[in-house]
C-alpha cells in the first residue's frame, strides 16, 4: 500500500511540475483577429526601459516611433492615450541588448558563399533585443510577449556609407517597431499562425 502511495505522489508531483513549466511558457497568438472587431483600440505606450545599462539607445525615439507606427496603422484603428487607466492594451518595452562594432561578425546564413563573402567584406553592423510584452488593461493580463532582434548593416545605407553608431541607433529602433508591428498586429502574419513565447 505505501509503494502504491509513494507512487500516485511522484506521479503527481510531476504531472505538477510539467503543467507549471506548459502554463509557464504556453505561446500567445498574434493579436490581428482579437482586436479586428473593436472599433477603436486605445492603447499605451509605456516609457522603454533600458536593462543593458549603457545608455546606448535613444529611448524617446524608440516611443516616439512607436507610437507614430500604432497611429497610422491602417488595418487596426489604434488610439494612443497617455494614461493606461484610459486604455485596452498597454505596451511595455525592455531594450535587453545593443551592440554595435565596425566589423559585421560572420553571419551563419546563406551557404559557404555567402559565409566567404561575410568574411572578406568589412561592414558596420548593430543589434538591438528587446522583450515587448502587451497587457489587456481591462484586466490586467499577458495578451503577447516576445524577444525581439533587429539587425542593421551599413549594406543597408547608401553604397560606399558607413553607418555610425549614432545613426545605428535611429536604424535599429525604426526596424525593431516595424518587426514588432509585423509579428504582433499583422493581418497576414495573422494568418500564419505565428506564435511566440519568452521561455
Amino acid at each position: 500500500m505505501r509503494k502504491v502511495l509513494a507512487l500516485v505522489l511522484v506521479t503527481a508531483f510531476v504531472f505538477v511540475v510539467f503543467a507549471a513549466k506548459e502554463a509557464e511558457c504556453r505561446r500567445l497568438p498574434n493579436l490581428y483577429k482579437k482586436l479586428s472587431d473593436m472599433h477603436v483600440v486605445k492603447v499605451y505606450v509605456d516609457d522603454i526601459q533600458d536593462s543593458t545599462g549603457e545608455s546606448k539607445a535613444d529611448l524617446k525615439h524608440l516611443k516616439d516611433t512607436l507610437e507614430n507606427a500604432l497611429s497610422s496603422r491602417m488595418t487596426l484603428n489604434f488610439e494612443v492615450v497617455p494614461r493606461k487607466e484610459d486604455a485596452d492594451i498597454g505596451i511595455y518595452t525592455d531594450i535587453v541588448e545593443y551592440f554595435w562594432t565596425d566589423n559585421d561578425p560572420i553571419d551563419m546564413v546563406g551557404g559557404v558563399g555567402g559565409i566567404v563573402y561575410d568574411v572578406v567584406t568589412k561592414s558596420d553592423y548593430a543589434r538591438m533585443q528587446a522583450v515587448i510584452e502587451v497587457m489587456d488593461e481591462k484586466h490586467n493580463r499577458a495578451l503577447w510577449k516576445e524577444q525581439i532582434q533587429a539587425t542593421i548593416s551599413d549594406f543597408e545605407m547608401t553604397p560606399g556609407k558607413s553607418m555610425s553608431e549614432e545613426e545605428s541607433v535611429t536604424m535599429a529602433n525604426d526596424k525593431l517597431v516595424k518587426i514588432f508591428m509585423r509579428d504582433c498586429f499583422s493581418k497576414n502574419h495573422s494568418k500564419r499562425n505565428h506564435t511566440n513565447v519568452i521561455p
